[in-house]
């Protein structure tokens, strides 16, 4: 019986070498998903979410600022979508 391409002959998944990441790239959804260590569908869930911004779409490729990735890594997170901040007090003179 012949493997597939990209399993082995248990049927079983491999792991292709990756190259290392750069930021002088978009990252795309794999790429998010391997520096971060979770599922492809994580990724996806905090994209749509709005916890993890991703760059304008070009088709259906949704794509990711490497340093925004990164920043999200360490702990980063954007406000709330349709919050402001609250005014400042206005000063006034005390006679």
């Amino acid at each position: 019986m012949k493997a597939d391409r990209g399993t082995n002959a248990s049927g079983e998944r491999q792991r292709r070498p990756r190259a290392p990441l750069s930021d002088d790239r978009s990252w795309d959804i794999q790429d998010v998903a391997y520096f971060l260590n979770v599922s492809e569908s994580t990724i996806r869930n905090l994209e749509r979410s709005g916890q993890l911004p991703a760059l304008p779409r070009i088709g259906k490729r949704v794509t990711f600022d490497a340093k925004v990735v990164r920043a999200f890594r360490e702990g980063w997170r954007p406000s709330p979508v349709g919050t402001r901040p609250l005014p400042q007090p206005l000063p006034f003179d005390q006679a």
